[in-house]
């Protein structure tokens, strides 16, 4: 089975589910141009409606009215709007930024709405750590260095994996236990 690898891609231009639900697959697909021209040096997109529209196979008035309702959102501000004839330069607010709704369910399980196998991912991740670290105490096998390692692969797992601070919470009381 072969999958695309975003790596070997001429780069891709991304669809933000948040804009999406907010607005239209337009808006959400005219925000995707805008922010990959915001990843440039700059970190704003100096690119004319035009570019972008021509890359995205729509008329320039499309653009701009797609582009008009995204500012009005507030997902990017236009820095030069008094500005005619010339290209507009578009910053990315941060509005669109993916920030995940998780809660508990009745039975204590974590649900995360927008991406509910990642979630549950931690709970598993807390019932593996939570076994090994116990079995490992059972045989007073815990030593000073394994526990520092583990204690790495924590602190790795904080800052690489987890989307809010009730993830970080799964592993701490995990490790606490030990």
């Amino acid at each position: 089975m072969s999958k695309t690898v975003l790596m070997n891609t001429q780069g891709f231009t991304p669809v933000i589910d948040g804009v999406l639900r907010d607005t239209s697959a337009s808006t959400a697909l005219v925000f995707g141009m805008v922010w990959r021209f915001c990843q440039m040096d700059k970190g704003v997109c100096l690119a004319s409606k035009n570019a972008i529209a021509k890359r995205l196979g729509v008329s320039v008035r499309h653009v701009m009215r797609h582009i008009n309702i995204l500012v009005d959102k507030g997902y990017i501000e236009d820095l030069t709007p008094a500005q005619r004839n010339h290209p507009h330069i578009y910053r990315d607010t941060g509005k669109a930024e993916y920030r995940p709704q998780v809660e508990p369910t009745n039975d204590g399980e974590l649900v995360d709405e927008d991406n509910p196998h990642t979630a549950y991912g931690h709970v598993i991740m807390k019932s593996r750590i939570e076994d090994a670290i116990g079995n490992l105490d059972e045989y007073h096998e815990l030593d000073y260095e394994l526990n520092g390692a583990i204690q790495d692969k924590m602190d790795y797992y904080q800052t690489h994996s987890y989307r809010t601070s009730k993830d970080a919470k799964v592993a701490e009381e995990a490790f606490d236990k030990r």
